[in-house]
């Protein structure tokens, strides 16, 4: 028959002071080790920082084509591209006003901006995009031939834009950037222009 050992209980409560004291002291840490993580912590937000600035010169924009013109649309602007769909068209509505679409159960109006702009050749609705802007807390949308993407313009780029109203300047891959506001000035948005018949 086996006898029984006696455990020490306070040999034990020590035994688990101990471990965890050493637990404690290897969860912590040392005051290098802390400097360190406060160093790297400190580098990664000034990195941030530089990085935010070297973009503050910069402007992200969608490329769009209109005819054989490309045109940049500052992103800020924008609410969101669409694939042209079905309009409706609005009898005696102004000239380059192409109709109105339904957009998840709100009416748009959708604008030509080849007529804004001027741009002659004819549109194929079957390929063609469908950008909402926004203005006074609404969103008016414009019509593009296509859409080629988003690229990032630095400022200093840009070149004047020579006799174009509706560009704020050219950049060296002859894309011209669009002045939104200049373009929601025409007299399609404000209804003056001549009615259709």
């Amino acid at each position: 028959m086996k006898v029984a050992q006696r455990i020490d209980w306070n040999d034990v409560r020590a035994r688990l002071a101990a471990n965890e004291k050493a637990l404690h002291r290897g969860l912590e840490p040392t005051a290098d080790e802390l400097n360190a993580v406060l160093a790297r912590r400190a580098a990664a937000l000034a990195d941030r920082a530089a990085s935010r600035l070297a973009r503050a010169d910069e402007d992200r924009i969608l490329v769009v084509v209109l005819g054989d013109a490309r045109f940049g649309m500052p992103i800020a602007r924008l609410a969101e591209v669409v694939p042209l769909k079905r309009l409706t068209t609005v009898p005696r509505g102004p000239a380059g006003l192409l109709g109105v679409m339904n957009l998840r159960g709100e009416v748009r109006s959708v604008v030509d901006l080849r007529a804004v702009l001027q741009i002659d050749g004819d549109r194929d609705d079957a390929d063609g995009y469908v950008l909402m802007v926004r203005r006074d807390g609404k969103e008016i949308g414009l019509y593009v031939d296509q859409v080629e993407g988003i690229r990032s313009v630095e400022r200093t780029s840009l070149a004047p834009a020579s006799e174009a109203h509706f560009v704020a300047g050219m950049l060296p891959d002859r894309i011209g950037l669009l002045d939104v506001d200049a373009v929601l000035a025409h007299d399609v948005f404000l209804g003056n222009e001549t009615q259709r018949a």
